[in-house]
This record gives C-alpha cells, sequence and structure tokens, in this order.
C-alpha cells in the first residue's frame, strides 16, 4: 500500500510516499513541489496542483494523509492554504485515493509521543526514523513525512482495535 503524506503550502507543498508492506515501511520519493512567490496565488495554485497531478498519475496512492490547516492570526494566510488544501484534496479524490486529515498537534502527538512538540523536533526524529540526514531534506519534505508517518500508526492501531473487536465478537458467539 502506498501512502501519500502532503504539507499543503502556497509556495511549497511538501509530499512524502512511503511503501507499506505488513508492518514495515519505507520511503518511496519524498520532496517539495516549490511555485515562486512572485507568481500569482492562482498560478502558484495551478503549479502545485499540475504536480501533485503528475505525481498520483504516477504512483497507485491508497491514502493521502494531510496536514490540517491552522487557524492562525492571519485571515489571509488561512484562506490561501484552505485554498491548497482544497486543492490537494480535490487531486487525491480524483486520483481515487482515500483522504485523512490530521491536526499538527495530533501528527506530533503521534510522531513524537509529545504535542507541544516543536517544528524542528518533529523533523529530527522522522528523519532519523528514515535515516535520512537533515541537510539532504527540506523541512516541508520532512513535514510531510510525519504526516504519513502519523497516518501510518493512525491506520495501525485502526487495525488493532478491528483485530481486538473481532477475536471478542468471535469469542462471544462460541459460548
Amino acid at each position: 500500500m502506498l501512502i501519500l503524506g502532503l504539507d499543503p503550502g502556497t509556495i511549497r507543498t511538501g509530499y512524502a510516499i512511503i511503501n507499506v508492506k505488513e508492518n514495515n515501511f519505507s520511503i518511496v520519493k519524498f520532496g517539495v513541489f516549490s511555485a515562486s512567490p512572485r507568481l500569482s496565488l492562482e498560478k502558484r495554485l495551478l503549479i502545485i496542483a499540475r504536480d501533485l497531478e503528475k505525481l498520483y498519475g504516477q504512483y497507485s496512492v491508497s491514502d493521502t494523509a494531510i496536514e490540517q490547516i491552522f487557524f492562525g492570526k492571519n485571515p489571509d494566510s488561512a484562506f490561501k492554504l484552505g485554498q491548497i488544501f482544497g486543492i490537494c484534496v480535490y487531486q487525491a479524490v480524483s486520483s481515487g485515493s482515500q483522504v485523512f486529515s490530521y491536526a499538527a498537534r495530533y501528527i506530533k502527538q503521534s510522531v513524537t509521543g509529545s504535542g507541544r512538540a516543536d517544528k524542528k523536533a518533529v523533523q529530527a526524529f522522522v528523519l532519523n526514523i528514515f535515516g535520512v540526514k537533515m541537510n539532504k531534506c527540506v523541512e516541508d519534505a520532512a513535514d510531510a513525512l510525519a504526516v504519513a508517518l502519523c497516518h501510518i500508526y493512525q491506520k495501525q492501531n485502526l487495525n488493532l482495535q478491528s483485530l481486538s473487536s473481532f477475536v471478542q465478537m468471535e469469542a462471544g458467539s462460541e459460548k
């Protein structure tokens, strides 16, 4: 199963494709889609949308995990990020991928054990898990790896819960 993690941004959108086989996972590809900040927002959105479309065309992604938009103090930034989030969702659904979104705090909690971990700590932790050197990775790509890893952990936990319910149900039916 291929999982795509996305860290949406209107100038740089980080992406990471992770191959999951049973309890093992490995990086297939990761990086950043970039659009010049000198371009209009519309053109940047189009560039990133096309790059995502190409990525989905190259890989059969079953699940897309996207970091939710943080609505801070700047409504204009939140509005712009909402647009790129929508493009990410659109491209995922258009390709047949299921979409899952996670809050930044939840991603930090899942990956490091602390929802208050700072961004650098999360990036260092994730890059260490995958054996990637910090200087070979752009921050947004590391963030996308964290999103994908969070989804893997979430999915494994759900699978364990489903199995536990199934075992309890089976044991109950034997009585």
